[in-house]
């Protein structure tokens, strides 16, 4: 399992307007493999919800990786 990433990490990546496959891993404190299950179901409930533009497989919408994971984004990008 992996660990949780620390708070300095996660505001780092919440400053980023897309992220990766290995950043998904990290915000979601999860292994890769478990991080491209994730994605497939992010990639879906994307292109159901209809709120978030979906561009490619390669990059994630930062808003919406940490809404589908119930993160709080505001919190990391300083109360903005």
């Amino acid at each position: 399992m992996a660990r949780e990433t620390p708070i300095e990490r996660m505001k780092i990546l919440a400053m980023k307007d897309f992220l990766t496959l290995t950043e998904l891993a990290e915000v979601a404190s999860v292994g890769i493999n478990k991080a491209a299950s994730i994605r497939s179901k992010l990639i879906k409930w994307m292109k159901e919800d209809g709120r978030y533009p979906y561009i490619d497989t390669s990059k994630l919408l930062t808003s919406a990786v940490f809404e589908f994971l119930g993160l709080d984004l505001k919190k990391y990008l300083g109360g903005l």
